[in-house]
């Protein structure tokens, strides 16, 4: 199976990389919810389980991400 990436063309530390991150966010969550609809109230269903660990993976893994890209995006204070 392949996983889904984020394709961004120029470079990954400019504002439109820091909004294509957050607008994966926003889909990553909408996703979990729809995901979290569908479960069980007294019996779980394993492949809904297991779909929502991954959904829940990616989205620390952007969080990190845009949170890295903020970071590097830093200003120097003025003098």
């Amino acid at each position: 199976m392949v996983r889904r990436e984020i394709l961004i063309p120029g470079k990954a530390d400019g504002a439109d990389y820091g909004i294509a991150l957050f607008d994966r966010l926003q889909q990553l969550k909408s996703q979990k919810e729809e995901l979290d609809g569908k479960r069980g109230l007294i019996f779980r269903d394993s492949d809904v389980e297991n779909a929502i660990q991954i959904v829940d993976s990616e989205i620390e893994t952007v969080q990190g991400e845009l949170a890295k890209a903020a970071g590097t995006k830093q200003r120097e204070p003025n003098k």
